[in-house]
């Protein structure tokens, strides 16, 4: 496992930017309507800041009491670095008033006030605790990313909040439906937040080869021999095609190929924020693990092959079936 202290050191340097962030002056709106309202609806676009700052306002006017506040990511990686990076921000060392807990992996004690986790992870304590006694305010981000284990959350947390148990509910996202959210959460309030983008050009490729995956490959090599500098994020579908293209892509000059999937090793998955070193350029080939709540420094061209596999149930047989499908405007 990596040192979490080296970790937490190298974080530091990129904190400087919090005052800059746009939620800031949306922090008394959001207190407000939080204490005067079971449920708060927050359409926060990219960059405005609320999947950080949100959990820290809560910590530090103690909003959560003696009771957790509990906030939900989609992927493990996710949760464990924004985990991280508040525990940064608010000075407090990982796994006391700040922890997580994702499957197979927990840092958290008796004193945490704060806890990032998965959806998986809550919805097993709900199973448990069907009340969730243990927690005063529940965050959930990124609640445009709708798979079985999230939708089932939101139904038991709408229930536990009916019976007025005095537990909070904030559901957040930069992409969902707040329309439709406020109206099942009982017209529950909405915030707005604009966001911090910053400019974009946008090229569309056509396909340099029938299969994508290889057109991808020499994107990346194409790229690479441009002297302009910044690292590179490739978006693909799956464990199989990024593999693809690292053996398409090859060995080339001073040039680092990262893959970053939800199967590897937490330690493994952890490389891609380490800075390269020796003029060398980083190419991160990386599943929709990488799409939402991860912010990897250096990145200056991203590929995106506009595919990704998604998980359906089926009633009929009871089962999630994978498959590939193109990718929707909101993903993209």
């Amino acid at each position: 496992m990596l040192n979490e202290n080296l970790n937490l050191t190298n974080l530091r340097n990129g904190f400087n930017v919090t005052k800059e962030l746009p939620i800031i002056n949306y922090k008394d709106e959001i207190i407000n309507n939080l204490l005067e309202n079971n449920v708060v609806i927050i359409y926060g676009e990219t960059g405005s800041g609320k999947t950080t700052q949100i959990p820290k306002y809560l910590f530090e006017l103690e909003l959560g009491g003696d009771k957790l506040i509990g906030v939900t990511q989609p992927r493990r990686i996710a949760a464990i670095n924004i985990a991280k990076r508040v525990a940064v921000e608010t000075s407090c060392a990982i796994g006391k008033e700040i922890g997580y807990e994702v499957r197979f992996n927990k840092k958290s004690c008796g004193s945490t006030k704060v806890k990032y986790l998965t959806d998986g992870i809550l919805l097993n304590n709900c199973i448990n605790d069907r009340r969730l006694s243990e927690y005063g305010i529940i965050m959930v981000d990124e609640a445009h990313e709708r798979a079985l284990y999230s939708d089932v959350l939101l139904g038991l947390l709408k229930e536990i909040i009916s019976h007025n148990n005095g537990l909070k509910l904030i559901i957040t996202s930069a992409t969902m439906d707040v329309i439709k959210f406020s109206k099942y959460f009982f017209d529950a309030p909405i915030i707005y937040i604009e966001g911090r983008l910053f400019d974009v050009e946008v090229i569309y490729k056509p396909l340099v080869f029938i299969d994508y995956v290889e057109s991808a490959a020499y994107t990346v090599i194409e790229i690479h021999s441009n002297p302009e500098k910044g690292d590179i994020l490739v978006f693909l579908a799956c464990q199989e095609e990024i593999e693809n293209c690292i053996e398409k892509i090859g060995r080339m000059n001073k040039l680092k190929i990262l893959p970053l999937y939800s199967a590897m090793e937490y330690h493994e998955q952890q490389k891609v924020f380490e800075p390269a070193e020796n003029d060398e350029r980083k190419v991160i080939l990386a599943t929709t693990i990488a799409e939402t709540s991860l912010t990897i420094d250096g990145i200056r061209f991203i590929v995106d092959c506009g595919y990704s596999r998604q998980s359906n149930f089926n009633p009929t047989t009871g089962i999630d079936n994978w498959g590939g499908c193109s990718n929707i405007k909101s993903s993209s």
